[in-house]
């Protein structure tokens, strides 16, 4: 420091020993010691003129301090600003029966209360512990201090825990949820006599019930077992046996004689008719066989009249492939396919591909009937559905055709001239 700036340091310093101001906060405030200070106001003549601070000063100074202190204010804050040492506004409260706080006592009391919440949320302490960075001893301590017992948390988390298992979570859940390890929920429940595998029946025990119930119930409102069966994945036996064993038979025993002559009536009708035995068995509630017996007691047989009807479905596909229908359209009406209309026509005596070239030969001679009228390549072809090399194909094989025959014709002549 040259000797201008410790001339202008000095002189301020005497200016706030004049103005009251106490040494101490003059020595921090410029980085010296009091004594320096004293010095430097010896120097220059104040000793016998320093003006002492004013006692109703000081003590209004330290009532707004402890008031501010009171408001919630840290010593580090309020020390700062009044330029006085910690220790100093420290004193000053303990006097005044004021408990102060630091800043770093303030922050110490809102962690502990974050850690005595999340302990009572049912957090294990280890994650508690290793999120602040402490031990898990010091969490339980601040437990303690702040009176919370870790068994009735334990025992309310474990409550908890049990509870949700019951009402159908997965342990992995339930585990990720409270922080804890798969492995610990599973022995929660274990000392709680639940067991994964004794939910998982009870809850698959629950489901059956329940679809069994709603089998029930829609055989019950008159749905055929095929369709219900269908729609649970179940086959008609299946849906039989749960039915019988909820009580309930869907082919009701039926004790009147003319109720059961009238309804045998109805199943011969319906079978007369061209039903087939499978969907009037459904209907009634009963076996195919058993159609079948009533059937053959009222002298009807159900293969006979399917064969009936076999043969007229047969006679009327022949007839529609001689009129010329092609055998993909046929198949498609009559839900067949189209092997089943070739072996149909092939029993009956009749050649598909006999018929095929007939036509193809009758299509042929129009074609070059056209041709040679005048009609060009392009009509021709779109008319009939083909190529225009398909077109000049047929015009050429009729033409070869014809001058076969006609060198067949000249040799026959030459020969009966000779």
């Amino acid at each position: 420091m040259t000797g201008p700036e410790r001339e202008e340091r000095n002189r301020q310093i005497v200016e706030r020993i004049k103005a009251g101001e106490p040494t101490k906060a003059v020595a921090r405030k410029f980085k010296m010691t009091s004594i320096n200070v004293r010095t430097i106001c010896r120097k220059a003549g104040l000793r016998k003129y320093r003006k002492r601070r004013d006692r109703g000063t000081k003590q209004a100074r330290n009532a707004e301090i402890v008031e501010r202190i009171k408001a919630g204010e840290t010593l580090e804050d309020v020390a700062k600003e009044f330029e006085l040492s910690l220790s100093t506004v420290k004193e000053m409260c303990r006097k005044a029966g004021v408990r102060a706080q630091t800043l770093q006592a303030q922050e110490r009391q809102s962690r502990n209360a974050e850690i005595v919440r999340r302990i009572q949320t049912g957090e294990t302490q280890r994650a508690v512990a290793k999120e602040f960075g402490m031990s898990p001893a010091g969490v339980t301590r601040i437990c303690k201090l702040a009176g919370v017992n870790k068994q009735n948390i334990t025992q309310e988390r474990n409550a908890e825990i049990v509870r949700r298992v019951k009402e159908g979570e997965t342990y992995e859940d339930v585990a990720s949820e409270f922080g804890l390890a798969t492995g610990t929920v599973n022995s929660i429940c274990l000392q709680a006599g639940v067991s994964r595998h004794a939910i998982r029946a009870e809850r698959i025990r629950e489901e059956l019930h329940a679809r069994n119930t709603e089998i029930v119930r829609r055989v019950k409102a008159g749905e055929t077992p095929t369709a219900v069966a269908k729609d649970f994945g179940l086959t008609n036996n299946q849906v039989t046996y749960i039915c019988r064993q909820a009580g309930f038979r869907q082919r009701q025993r039926i004790d009147d004689k003319d109720q059961r002559q009238r309804r045998d009536a109805e199943i011969v009708c319906r079978i007369k008719a061209g039903e087939i035995q499978i969907a009037v068995a459904e209907a009634f509630g009963m076996t195919p066989q058993h159609v079948g017996l009533i059937c053959r007691e009222a002298g009807v047989n159900p293969r006979v009249i399917k064969q009936e009807e076999t043969q007229a479905r047969n006679a009327e596909i022949v007839r529609r492939i001689k009129a010329g229908g092609s055998r993909t359209a046929v198949a498609a009406e009559f839900g067949l396919v189209r092997g089943t209309v070739s072996r149909i026509c092939r029993k009956a005596g009749v050649s598909v591909l006999a018929l095929k070239q007939e036509e193809r030969q009758t299509r042929n001679a129009d074609i070059v009937r056209r041709i040679k009228a005048g009609e060009t390549l392009e009509d021709v072809a779109k008319e009939f559905g083909i190529s225009k090399s398909s077109v000049r194909n047929v015009c050429r094989q009729v033409r070869k055709k014809a001058q076969t025959d006609q060198s067949l014709c000249a040799g026959s002549a030459a020969e009966e001239d000779a």
